[in-house]
């Protein structure tokens, strides 16, 4: 439960502000890859995001720096116009172990 916040898509790159809150939306309408990248990330939060794409041609890339996927379950777009996806962004920021 929480308020949904809009991702906006600037020069092919949607950013998700992580201080914002824990949900966001994203509308994929152009034929063009657009790079998610994620920043101001707290431990032990979670992020929703919901994929909503309107363009068969539109692709999403994922910035492999700040959105981590366990290995063999990275993301990828529905294909087809009109889908809806929705994820989870699983981000890790850790130092000083001993």
């Amino acid at each position: 439960q929480g308020d949904v916040h809009a991702i906006t898509i600037s020069s092919n790159t949607a950013s998700i502000d992580c201080s914002q809150g824990n949900f966001f939306t994203l509308n994929q309408s152009t034929a063009t890859d657009t790079h998610l990248v994620a920043s101001n990330i707290t431990g032990g939060r979670t992020i929703t995001l919901r994929v909503n794409k309107t363009n068969a041609s539109a692709t999403v890339s994922i910035d492999n720096n700040t959105i981590k996927f366990p290995s063999g379950f990275s993301y990828s777009i529905t294909p087809g116009a009109t889908a809806q996806d929705v994820t989870s962004l699983y981000a890790v920021a850790s130092k000083n172990f001993v």
